[in-house]
């Protein structure tokens, strides 16, 4: 196939999920990507794929998540070929939806629009009312299908769960077979707030004898969590960006990471045959089941606890990580190594070609 991405914004730094997707669907799938860059002109493409997409030889549009599908739109308008959307629910505004039930309860009218505090809602209904309009329909799981029915008040019809890549590549490169663990824990991923770092650094406040923190990532928050960290007196070291191999070595040499928000971690976690502690919530179980070690959600005493009982575990560590490599490698989860990720999506980009 010749499927068209519209590619979203990213820092660059280390490969999204997106750009394994079409990495994998042409390594693969044998698919040809024209990845369409979003600039203030519209959308750019190269030379070779300007052509592909002149000569009428497009056989799809995808847009891989929300705040894609209207370029995706302008782009059927065009070319008038079928769109794979899909639904994520992007942060923080996924919340920000269900304070319009409160609202039902005491009006009848709609509310203003021009209303900050219904900013979010509108943002992401309008996103819905686009996603409705795509012909086949990803989603992250029926707890965000849900969610946008709720938005829109209507069903949305047949949706598919998105995949999503793995590349264990890396990891096959740089794994060190005689590397030895240290007392430690970790994170590696973007300081934004949605991750919960503070909850870590809290949770290990508490503790008696908590392990080292070693934060890997950049990010909007960098700052403020090393100044809490030296508050509570937390023995955490932030290493800002990393190397894929120190990346690697970084996650072999401590006895576990956590990820409250987020799937790549917990896979690269698995792989490695390392637990990854994560909160529960119903779209990571939805995409991992039982991958990650759960604790329940935003309860730090809790999270405290967990990082304390794995911490003392040899063996329930070994066992945790054991368990997560088999569901990764056996497609036990919606996670998936490359050519299994090419053979997912290749199934749902061909339900759109019927």
């Amino acid at each position: 196939m010749n499927i068209v991405v519209i590619m979203p914004y990213t820092e660059g730094k280390y490969e999204d999920d997106t750009m394994m997707h079409c990495r994998a669907l042409e390594t693969y799938g044998g698919h040809t990507i024209l990845r369409g860059i979003k600039t203030k002109r519209g959308l750019e493409f190269s030379k070779k794929s300007e052509s592909i997409i002149k000569g009428d030889k497009v056989d799809l549009i995808w847009a891989p998540y929300e705040d894609l599908i209207d370029w995706a739109l302008m782009l059927k308008s065009n070319i008038n070929k079928p769109i794979v959307g899909h639904y994520e629910i992007l942060l923080p505004g996924r919340f920000r939806q269900d304070e319009m039930d409160m609202y039902w309860d005491f009006y009848e009218d709609a509310p203003d629009k021009n209303k900050i505090e219904f900013d979010y809602y509108y943002k992401y209904k309008k996103y819905v009312e686009l996603y409705n309009k795509c012909d086949i329909k990803t989603i992250t799981g029926q707890h965000h299908k849900f969610r946008c029915e709720k938005a829109l008040g209507l069903p949305v019809g047949k949706t598919y769960i998105k995949p999503y890549p793995f590349d264990n590549t890396l990891y096959d490169k740089y794994a060190k077979k005689d590397i030895k663990e240290k007392r430690q824990i970790c994170t590696i991923y973007r300081l934004v707030a949605w991750k919960k770092t503070r909850h870590i650094i809290k949770a290990l406040s508490l503790m008696k004898n908590p392990p080292k923190y070693v934060v890997a990532g950049t990010g909007n928050q960098k700052e403020d969590l090393e100044k809490y960290a030296k508050e509570l007196g937390v023995n955490a070291e932030f290493r800002g960006h990393i190397s894929d191999e120190e990346k690697v070595n970084l996650l072999q040499e401590s006895m576990f990471s956590l990820s409250h928000y987020g799937w790549i971690p917990p896979t690269e976690a698995a792989y490695l045959k390392k637990p990854c502690i994560c909160y529960y919530e119903p779209d990571t179980y939805e995409r991992l089941s039982d991958l990650p070690y759960y604790t329940q959600a935003n309860n730090i005493k809790s999270l405290a606890k967990s990082i304390e009982k794995l911490i003392n575990d040899d063996s329930l560590r070994k066992k945790i990580g054991e368990s997560a490599y088999d569901k990764l490698i056996n497609n036990k989860t919606h996670t998936h190594l490359l050519k299994e990720d090419s053979k997912q999506l290749t199934k749902i980009f061909e339900e759109a070609l019927k």
